[in-house]
Order: structure tokens, then C-alpha cells, then sequence
């Protein structure tokens, strides 16, 4: 896990920003120090990603995710695993949690 963290902290580095990216490293990282005792630095790096791709919620007016929604769908997919892992009483991690006991 201490690659992952090293490969993440580059992405965050890069000089061309990208929110959608940016918010899937920070799910990558978030998920990494979590595995390596980092609670603090976890929940850090899943508020920072949160921040940059905020939750996708049905609504009856259409939301304009723009030219990167796929890139911004997978960040929110690495972001929701992240919350499961790191916050499962939250409502994301909560959803998920019902969903898999309910299969």
C-alpha cells in the first residue's frame, strides 16, 4: 500500500488539473492509508475527493456532468468504496452495506 499512496500523491501532483482525476486519487489514497493505519489522513483524503465529485442523487432537473462524466462517474464509484470502507455508518457506506446483505 505504501506504492499506492506514492503513485496517488504523483496524480495530486501533476500539473494538469483535472477534477475528475484528481478525486479518483484521492479515493485511491484514501482507501491506502486507511489499509495502512492512516485513519486521519483517510478521511482527509476522502473529504478533499468528496469536494471534487460530489454525490450523484436522482433528481427531477438533469444534471450537466460535462465532456469528462465518465471520468467523474468513475471517480464517484472509487469514492463511494472508499466511504464503505472508511465510514460505513454514513449514508453512502450504509446503502452499500444494506445492498450487499440484501443479495
Amino acid at each position: 500500500f505504501p506504492e499506492t499512496v506514492d503513485w496517488a500523491d504523483k496524480a495530486l501532483d501533476s500539473t494538469q488539473v483535472y477534477s475528475q482525476a484528481h478525486a479518483h486519487a484521492y479515493a485511491i489514497l484514501a482507501m491506502a492509508q486507511w489499509r495502512l493505519g492512516r485513519v486521519d489522513e483517510a478521511r482527509t483524503a476522502l473529504a478533499k475527493g468528496d469536494k471534487l465529485a460530489p454525490n450523484i442523487v436522482a433528481a427531477h432537473d438533469p444534471l450537466d456532468l460535462g465532456a469528462g462524466w465518465v471520468a467523474g462517474l468513475f471517480a464517484r464509484i472509487a469514492l463511494d468504496e472508499a466511504t464503505v470502507l472508511i465510514d460505513p455508518a454514513s449514508p453512502t457506506g450504509e446503502n452499500a452495506t444494506k445492498a450487499v446483505r440484501d443479495r
